[in-house]
């Protein structure tokens, strides 16, 4: 199954377009996912494979994934592989939200709450340890 994917991914990678080639990866990728050809769970192919299949540098698909990843879409099991994530996010690559990453898909950031700083910075003087020591001169 995944021979006939590269096919049809390969078709969809286009030199000649303004939009990335990782970006288009990605989309491409994204694609596949929401139409049931990618299902979540399903082994993606090495990025050396990807790359050597696409004829492309491996950086290429190496930034794909890990777009991909950020988002959501492909969970990353280290040595093993890339597959495609168990909870897939809930945004569509063909309707990119306003504030949507590098490659016009994304995912909207959740608001800070009102009333909470995320960090406070008023009590972030350094202490009396950091101070520099002065040596006896004696």
């Amino acid at each position: 199954m995944l021979q006939n994917w590269h096919v049809g991914l390969r078709d969809r990678i286009d030199r000649g377009r303004r939009e990335a080639l990782h970006c288009q990866i990605a989309s491409a990728i994204i694609h596949d996912i929401e139409a049931g050809r990618l299902m979540p769970g399903a082994w993606l192919p090495s990025s050396r494979y990807l790359a050597e299949t696409l004829g492309l540098n491996r950086k290429t698909v190496v930034s794909a994934y890990a777009y991909l990843i950020a988002q959501g879409w492909l969970a990353s099991l280290g040595t093993s592989g890339t597959a495609v994530a168990a909870g897939l996010p809930r945004v569509s690559a063909t309707t990119p939200p306003p504030d949507a990453g590098t490659c016009g898909i994304g995912y909207r950031f959740r608001k800070p709450r009102r009333g909470r700083a995320a960090f406070r910075l008023a009590s972030a003087a350094p202490g009396a340890s950091l101070e520099p020591q002065k040596k006896d001169q004696g």
